[in-house]
């Protein structure tokens, strides 16, 4: 697909979907504005350098909608992956809970 091409689709079947994208994704983001339009971009990011794998005939709302759900999904694993790696850097003395298993001592 040529450059002028995309451009096209994208100005006609994208970027008017703009707004739906964006409440879509704000619905799963408990409100959070601001992440809600990082994500939006991402989707529409992912939407240009992805558009060449819709089809003609597929619905480009529900393309976009799997997206958007990736995107989401991509940025709690993330977070999870974040999350388990700052708890694992933590570093722990087991040895005070000692007296706590061997009260006698």
């Amino acid at each position: 697909m040529n450059l002028r091409r995309k451009e096209h689709i994208f100005n006609q079947k994208i970027e008017p979907e703009y707004t739906r994208v964006y409440h879509f994704i704000y619905s799963r983001l408990d409100g959070d504005r601001q992440l809600a339009e990082d994500i939006t971009q991402d989707t529409m990011e992912m939407a240009w350098n992805k558009l060449e794998q819709l089809k003609k005939g597929d619905s480009c709302r529900a393309w976009l909608m799997k997206i958007a759900m990736n995107e989401i999904r991509k940025y709690f694993r993330a977070q999870m992956t974040q999350k388990r790696g700052a708890f694992q850097e933590e570093s722990y003395d087991l040895h005070q809970f000692e007296e706590i298993d061997n009260p006698e001592q």
